[in-house]
């Protein structure tokens, strides 16, 4: 039996493809449509569904999205989002905008600069 060496990049390749057709796993996107036709505004089974999808997507726990303090006054700013932290930042992810009340697919820090893109504009 012959054993065939990588490079770590190609590793590193080979689990991004992984990853990425597990974050577009059709049952995922089954469960966010649904979600998000039948909309449930309770914080506790919005937190149970994205730490759900988190288990399911290789996710490393839920995190709230709060603004900058020029923008939510106070100790306590009021979260604008919720989402899966992924490994990388960057990659797109599962989020729940708590404005529209509904999941998405995007990275975190697109969500968020289209939202402040949006509070400029006002």
């Amino acid at each position: 039996m012959s054993v065939r060496r990588i490079k770590l990049n190609e590793l590193a390749n080979i689990i991004k493809a992984v990853i990425k057709e597990v974050e577009l796993s059709d049952d995922v996107k089954m469960m966010l449509s649904n979600w998000n036709r039948n909309p449930d505004r309770d914080i506790d089974k919005i937190l149970e569904r994205l730490e759900l999808v988190s288990d399911k997507i290789g996710g490393i726990g839920v995190e709230f999205l709060r603004p900058t303090e020029k923008y939510s006054k106070g100790f306590f700013r009021q979260p604008i989002a919720i989402y899966v932290k992924l490994p990388k930042n960057k990659e797109d992810t599962v989020l729940y905008d708590l404005s529209k009340n509904e999941y998405k697919v995007i990275s975190y820090q697109d969500f968020y600069l289209n939202w402040l893109e949006k509070k400029e504009m006002k």
